[in-house]
């Protein structure tokens, strides 16, 4: 095996060899055995004829000497053994701190803090563990394989007005189908809570799109609709969206969070379509979604203070009766109407009962509200006569009314419920804020890189567009897409790097990571609508056949690989073309390599 010098990584540069040498001088402690002190312990260990000039000095010669030893060559000094260290441990000096500090480090594989502390405390004497943390936080092998730790400032999402924002996703009930239908969709009003439930035979943009006219033709349009980036949310999804002239914004890739309210909404619709079969005794769920959805929409949230249907309709949802099980029946058969043809037959005492509690509903229901036509009321209200359509205006006046304060309370509790997460946020987290100029290491997405390759990239922070959104330029380029802080890490100063001078090129993350890979082998999967046959297909121009990674479950492009092998990602070699760094400082691009790489 050849090895590649020039890819190869030196944990500690010689600015951090400078810097960790000023900070030694700067926190001292009494473990510290400089240059001139092991000179003078190596005298009271191996000079008997040694006379102290002092009293400090003679307590000092006498607590070498009952501490610390030498060995037979006189070469070394070791700590004697005691019960909290069993072993000798060898004494090191201030200068020889980072090199002992580097060996353990490389020979643990760089697995920490923990792990390299572990070794240096049972061999060696001199070292503390925070000189231990604060090296390996300089680390540019730990630097590239560190995990994302960074928290941004929250910023969450406060809707002002009602049907303004509304968030859309599917809940995948494959494993648990009802007859044809296979998913949910969750459809939810960012501002009332407001939600509807759709079940739908696959998840195609179609059968997607189909579904959300039954929204839009109870509710009218809304201004935004927020989804991920799924397929189901493409083609005739956002043909449908565009023509009533609605603003689309997908979340980040792989990021369930940007979205965070109709997530969390989807593990509540699971369990109370679990307690709603427990109820009914049903094998399906397709017939209890309206029943669940106006479960939700009746039940007080937290933010707003008010139930969803409250909001909408600026009352509560009425309640249903509870009809005694005698009376059902009752009405029942009263509503088949009686049979002429036979002769009456008596009722007895349940039947007689039934009847009567029947008839004081009717009653009941025929007496008028109070406030419609009862003189006792201050401001009597005239009833509308029976045949007229149009409701009073002033009745439609009142309830317009109680709309509008209950949907401005529930602004000023969903505003209010905003700031105390943000508190609650900051309080719990270290909120982390770059400015230009501030080192920084890149997150590389796990899909984008292999099983061996480094975790992150050294890049630098170009501009800072809006709050919690950077450029980041790195070696290869500037980054096309906005970076928030979470794939952010800070890079102490003393890591330095050379960024190509002159105006950089947009590449993308992919790119990137394939210009930092140190693997020759490379995964491949293509995502062709029709047949694998052309070479215009990335698996059937490498030669390789197609896996699960490549298409739906259900698209045949007849160059699939065996069913044993089907889970299997296809592999090929990896070309040696790649973007170098010149010594001018100017990057280099080979011919026929696109800069934004297989994103292009």
């Amino acid at each position: 095996m050849a090895f590649n010098v020039e890819n190869a990584i030196v944990p500690f540069n010689e600015e951090t060899r400078a810097a960790f040498t000023v900070y030694l001088s700067l926190n001292k402690h009494r473990y510290r055995v400089t240059n001139k002190a092991i000179r003078q312990w190596d005298t009271y260990l191996t000079n008997p004829l040694y006379e102290p000039t002092s009293k400090h000095d003679y307590a000092k010669r006498a607590y070498v000497k009952t501490h610390f030893k030498t060995d037979e060559l006189g070469l070394a000094i070791y700590t004697q053994a005691t019960e909290h260290h069993l072993a000798e441990r060898l004494v090191i000096m201030e200068s020889s701190i980072l090199d002992i500090i580097q060996e353990e480090h490389c020979q643990v594989g760089h697995s920490g803090v923990h792990g390299t502390w572990a070794g240096i405390s049972k061999s060696f004497y001199g070292i503390i563990r925070t000189e231990v943390m604060w090296l390996l936080k300089r680390c540019q092998v730990c630097i590239r394989q560190a995990q994302n730790r960074s928290r941004g400032p929250l910023v969450p999402i406060v809707s002002t007005k009602l049907f303004e924002r509304i968030q859309v996703d599917l809940i995948d009930f494959r494993n648990e189908p009802d007859n044809v239908f296979h998913w949910i969709l969750h459809v939810k009003d960012h501002f009332s809570k407001y939600c509807q439930l759709y079940a739908l035979p696959n998840k195609e943009a179609k059968s997607v799109a189909n579904a959300m006219t039954y929204w839009l033709s109870a509710f009218g349009p809304p201004a935004i609709v927020q989804s991920d980036n799924g397929r189901e949310f493409k083609g005739a999804f956002k043909e449908l969206l565009l023509r009533y002239g609605i603003r689309i914004i997908n979340g980040r890739p792989r990021t369930p969070r940007t979205q965070g309210l109709v997530e969390q909404a989807n593990g509540t619709v699971k369990q109370k379509i679990i307690a709603w079969k427990r109820e009914n005794g049903v094998p399906g769920w397709a017939m209890g979604l309206p029943v669940v959805a106006m479960q939700i929409n009746r039940t007080v949230q937290r933010a707003i203070k008010k139930t969803p249907y409250e909001v909408v309709f600026g009352q509560d949802m009425r309640r249903e009766e509870r009809v005694p099980i005698a009376a059902r029946a009752a009405m029942a058969i009263f509503d088949e109407g009686p049979d002429i043809t036979e002769e009456p037959e008596e009722l007895n005492e349940e039947e007689e009962l039934a009847a009567q509690l029947l008839s004081e509903l009717e009653e009941d229901a025929t007496q008028p509200e109070a406030g419609l036509g009862d003189p006792s009321c201050e401001e009597p209200i005239e009833l509308v006569d029976s045949q007229d359509e149009l409701p009073d205006t002033q009745v439609l006046a009142h309830r317009q009314q109680q709309r509008e304060t209950c949907q401005a309370e529930a602004q000023v509790n969903q505003k209010r419920a905003a700031a105390i997460m943000v508190t609650r946020y900051s309080r719990r987290h270290d909120i982390q804020v770059f400015k230009v100029g501030d080192l920084v290491s890149i997150a590389i997405p796990r899909f984008d890189r292999g099983p061996l390759d480094n975790r992150r990239v050294l890049g630098r922070i170009k501009s800072v567009p809006r709050e919690d959104r950077y450029e980041v330029e790195t070696v290869h380029g500037v980054v096309q897409t906005l970076l928030p802080t979470t794939e952010l890490l800070p890079v102490p100063p003393e890591i330095q790097f050379q960024l190509p001078t002159g105006p950089s090129k947009d590449v993308s993350l992919h790119y990137i990571a394939a210009q930092e890979s140190t693997t020759d082998i490379v995964q491949t999967s293509c995502n062709c609508k029709k047949l694998c046959k052309s070479r215009r297909c990335a698996c059937h121009n490498a030669g390789l056949q197609c896996s699960i990674a490549c298409h739906l479950d259900d698209h045949n492009c007849q160059n699939l690989s065996s069913v044993a092998l089907r889970t299997e990602q296809g592999l090929r070699e990896r070309s040696n073309k790649r973007l170098r760094l010149s010594k001018a400082g100017e990057t280099s691009t080979p011919q026929n390599e696109s800069v934004l790489g297989d994103d292009a």
